[in-house]
């Protein structure tokens, strides 16, 4: 007769629920699995055959483990708690951080990782080939397009937030279709003290205004600077940040705006 609790621990492990419910789960999880046997026996199956299709029910018993933590306790398995090959408990993953830790120890490596170029990364940036002088011989083109075009690039990639700002502002003025930059850089310098992403986010409604992203922009603009101090402390697991934003209206409004725009594009 087979001990199917024990072969639901096996499989299962121990699992942090509160109350001794981790039991419970046991059980329920051995009456299934032994249910499933009894009834393949039933239909004909050898015992070996019937314990195969009991078990094949939870092909994946890491990912059961989550489920079931999270159907009981209301929140995510802890990542210390995981069995899976990133988990915290395999030696492997404790050797792969001590060898990134001793690269990251390397001046040359550190240095090495911080002149690649990535797509996207801001440090990614060629001073020469963008430099005052550079632009100025853009503009000297008469080139209008070409140099609201280099402008913009400058806007969307140079680290000096100063200067993006500025090449934004003459990109615009220039060209006013590339007024979706203004996108990036209402939330390129939110860190910035004193920057102000507003201006930047009424540009766009105006330009724009039936396109979802911009207001969904704003909402995030409007409860941005006030997180740590005010939004923080709510649980976003148990609905209570999403009730608070509701009553918010600075954030209710345009979010109310995103989900009846006719259009998005980000």
């Amino acid at each position: 007769m087979l001990d199917w609790k024990k072969v639901v621990r096996e499989k299962v492990g121990s699992l942090p629920l509160k109350g001794g419910r981790h039991e419970d789960v046991i059980d329920e999880l051995a009456q299934q699995l032994e249910s499933s046997y009894e009834e393949a026996v039933a239909n004909g199956a050898s015992e070996s055959e019937a314990k195969r299709r009991s078990l094949a029910q939870f092909s994946d018993w890491e990912k059961l483990r989550s489920e079931v933590f999270r159907s009981v306790e209301g929140t995510p398995l802890p990542i210390w708690e995981q069995n899976g090959i990133f988990s915290p408990r395999r030696l492997h993953v404790w050797i792969a951080l001590a060898v990134a830790l001793a690269f990251l120890a390397l001046p040359s490596f550190r240095k090495a990782l911080h002149i690649l170029p990535f797509p996207g990364r801001k440090d990614a940036w060629d001073t020469t080939a963008f430099s005052a002088e550079a632009l100025q011989g853009v503009e000297r083109t008469g080139d209008k397009q070409k140099y609201a075009r280099t402008l913009a690039y400058v806007a969307l990639h140079n680290p000096d937030d100063h200067q993006a700002v500025l090449a934004a502002e003459k990109a615009i003025a220039l060209d006013p279709q590339l007024t979706w930059i203004c996108a990036q850089v209402s939330h390129a310098t939110y860190l910035e003290p004193g920057h102000n992403p507003k201006p930047w986010i009424d540009r766009l409604k105006a330009w724009d205004p039936d396109n979802a992203y911009v207001y969904l922009l704003e909402a995030d603009a409007n409860v941005y600077t006030e997180w740590e101090t005010r939004w923080a402390k709510y649980n976003a697991a148990t609905g209570d940040l999403r009730r608070a934003l509701a009553a918010e209206s600075h954030w209710r409004i345009p979010m109310e705006r995103t989900f009846s725009a006719p259009h998005v594009d980000t």
